[in-house]
């Protein structure tokens, strides 16, 4: 693992873990007519992994997508994560809408650019999205250019397939979907992020049956009386998906490490629980608490139990 991939997941790490579907939340049933909280609300991605025999425990790259979209117009939130770089920014696009579906099952075209000039980073954002069913979007997210990090200019190409389903798709699916575990399984995690979107997850099983997940949240961190909030990435280690449908995984990270000359000591926590239901929609919840703690005080971000809905 790079230097880049240690630091870039100091804050925000990986994670995964599951309980029992009766003490879930569960996302707010559709409304009965046109809303643009859960119809014009996307959210998914895809998940890369290690082809070599002995699987790391974290996946090897993701795309992470989040959009709102109006009649014309686009806002979304892109995470690229690479083998050598983690590019994250927000984008506005245009929206074309297309021929069918309804206004609770959009059918529209999503295409953004984005430049990025700065000491640190050159970068260019791509995104192109086309219906590949009412509710559900396909295509690429990519970035491509370089970053400056520790006096180095490293390159920085990400390019990767992804599918994002509306909201409303997720909670009145249109036909019956697949209950296989190794579907790869993409949706909304209600999380408030940049700009004004919800969050994205992806759950896929890898090639030794293991299964990965990856998402974006909102952290609010707190020194003291003073507070502050952010959007990140956080990447689950592997966990299994049971013969019922039921998956639990947890990670806790303990460390010590030195922060401008202060020694420091750090506990991460993070889990995702859930079942894939009769419907094939896995529904669950993450949980993310991190506490850094040293002499001269204490930093503790979290992110609490945040229900997802994600479908094959």
């Amino acid at each position: 693992m790079s230097s880049h991939r240690r630091s870039s997941r100091r804050t925000v790490r990986r994670a995964a873990a599951c309980a029992p579907l009766l003490l879930l939340p569960a996302l707010a049933p559709a409304a009965a007519s046109a809303d643009a909280v859960t119809a014009n609300t996307w959210a998914g991605g895809s998940l890369g992994f290690h082809r070599q025999p002995a699987a790391p425990r974290y996946p090897a790259g993701a795309a992470l997508v989040s959009l709102v979209t109006s009649s014309t117009t686009a806002r979304l939130a892109v995470t690229l994560d690479g083998t050598r770089c983690l590019a994250t920014r927000t984008l506005t696009g245009t929206v074309t809408p297309g021929a069918g579906g309804g206004p609770e099952h959009l059918v529209l075209a999503v295409d953004a650019r984005r430049k990025v000039r700065s000491k640190a980073e050159r970068l260019d954002f791509t995104v192109a999205l086309r219906s590949a069913a009412p509710g559900l979007l396909a295509g690429t997210a990519s970035v491509r250019g370089t970053i400056r990090q520790g006096g180095r200019t490293l390159r920085c190409d990400v390019e990767r397939f992804v599918v994002v389903r509306s909201r409303s798709a997720l909670e009145a699916p249109l036909a019956p979907l697949t209950t296989d575990p190794a579907a790869m399984r993409t949706g909304v995690l209600l999380s408030p992020v940049a700009p004004r979107a919800q969050a994205a997850i992806v759950i896929a099983r890898r090639e030794d049956g293991f299964h990965h997940a990856a998402w974006t949240q909102h952290l609010t961190c707190t020194v003291g009386s003073e507070r502050t909030a952010f959007d990140a990435p956080n990447f689950a280690p592997r966990f299994r998906v049971r013969a019922d449908g039921s998956f639990r995984g947890r990670e806790v990270l303990r460390t010590r490490v030195r922060i401008q000359g202060e020694r420091v000591s750090r506990v991460f926590t993070s889990t995702i629980e859930g079942r894939i239901g009769a419907d094939g929609i896995a529904r669950g919840a993450v949980q993310v608490s991190e506490r850094i703690s040293g002499a001269g005080g204490a930093l503790t971000c979290e992110v609490p139990r945040t229900a997802f809905a994600a479908a094959p």
